[in-house]
Parts: structure tokens; sequence; C-alpha cells
């Protein structure tokens, strides 16, 4: 195995399109991280294959912080939530879900979701390079929390896009003989959400131009959970190649 880097930051979304929440160590099971978009509001008059309510239709949601009321135990833990005007709900408040279908203009419902409610994989990583690379397309730094990615990663190399080179081949985090693994995939295809700043909710259209011009209107990687375990940030970060 060849080491490529260190866990950087450590990410979890609660609820789908909202705030993220940085932690320290994150549970990794078959379904992705412990916690990780358990709860989703639905478009409730919408039967299709993506029903979920996003930045898309109310730009406003990535501005909601929802918190483990216990964080300490994620996946049982009741979830609360603080709107833009610091009005605290839990998470399956009727005033909540009225405040959404208000903005959206049509009714909402909320769903748990066992296994979360990915878009194509649970887990999503980044290097620092892709960032600086597209901050400096961009022409100003951006905030990361626009991707929103699970894991950041300082890579050794600090190519651009070297995280696709990982695809096909197994992430191991630290170096005991149970280490977590994970499976990079294929990289993740954006859309205007990216678009949206996570700190005032107002749209820069350049953000997607600027991925799309840069790399096929890609920025970082799937990954699918190969073995189970915990992940800390400053874990070293191995590269195995797999062998059929």
């Amino acid at each position: 195995m060849k080491k490529v880097g260190t866990v950087k930051e450590i990410w979890i979304y609660p609820v789908k399109s909202m705030k993220g929440t940085p932690i320290e160590s994150a549970d990794m099971y078959w379904y992705g991280f412990r916690g990780d978009r358990r709860y989703a509001f639905v478009r409730s008059n919408d039967h299709s294959t993506f029903p979920w309510l996003t930045g898309r239709d109310v730009p406003r949601i990535v501005q909601y912080q929802p918190e483990f009321i216990n964080s300490g135990n994620r996946k049982d833990s009741e979830i609360q939530v603080t709107t833009p005007e610091g009005k605290i709900h839990t998470i399956s408040s009727t005033l909540l879900r009225q405040d959404l279908a208000t903005q959206y203009k049509k009714p909402v419902h909320l769903m748990q979701l066992n296994r979360g409610a990915f878009d194509a994989a649970p887990i999503s990583i980044i290097t620092t390079g892709t960032i600086k690379r597209l901050s400096d397309v961009h022409g100003a730094d951006l905030d990361l929390r626009r991707f929103r990615i699970n894991l950041i990663i300082e890579s050794d190399d600090p190519t651009p896009y070297i995280e696709d080179s990982w695809i096909d081949g197994s992430l191991v985090f630290g170096e005991s003989a149970d280490a977590t693994a994970i499976l990079p995939v294929r990289p993740i295809k954006r859309c205007v959400m990216v678009n949206i700043d996570p700190v005032t909710a107002e749209k820069d259209a350049d953000v997607l131009k600027n991925v799309n011009k840069s790399r096929d209107n890609c920025l970082g990687t799937y990954a699918w959970p190969r073995t189970v375990g915990s992940i800390h940030v400053g874990d070293p970060i191995y590269h195995a190649e797999n062998n059929g």
C-alpha cells in the first residue's frame, strides 16, 4: 500500500440539503456514516425517483442547522433544527415542516431513512488540491461546504483531481490490521446546488460553470464502504490496488 494523504476534515449531514456538521471521528457501516443524511424532506406530490426537497427548490434550506441532541449516539439521537431566524424545532415539528412548505409553496413531508438519502453512493471524498484548483479557476476561495463532501483529504500529492486516480482501488484509513476501508467508484457529477452559498444562500452561477470548464462537470469522488469501522481526523490514508 502507498500512503496518499491524511484525513483533514470529516462532515456529516443529518438532514439532506441542510447544513453539515464537522466531527472528529465517524463510525462507518455498510450504509455509510452513522447519522449522515438519515432525514430528508420530500415534495409530497412528486412521485419521481428524486423527490427530495433541496436547495434547488428552497435555497434557504442550506442555512438550517440540524444538531444531534445526544451527539454521542448519532444512531438514535433526536435531532433539533435551528432556522435562519434562530427558531429551534425538533426534526418532526409541524412548525418546521410548515415553514419549508410555505417557502416551497407546495406540501412537503419528512422521511426518516435508515440507509440514508443519497444521490448515488453513501460516501464522498475530495482533496485539498482539487478545491484549490477550482478556487483558482473561479478567481476566489470557494467554501468547501458548497460541495457537501464527507471526507476532506490533505493529499500527499497536491495534483488536483488526484482522487480520481484512486478509483478501482481501496483507501485504507489508519495502520491497524482491521483498518476501515472504502472503495472509490466514480467522479461526482455536479448540479446547481454548488451555486448556492452555504452561508448566505445567494446563488453564483459561475461556480457550476467553472466546475464544468475545469473537470467535465465533475468534482470529488463517490465511494462505497469496503469494511466497517471508524475514521478519525488525522488518520493516514493508504491506497491499495484491488486484485480481482
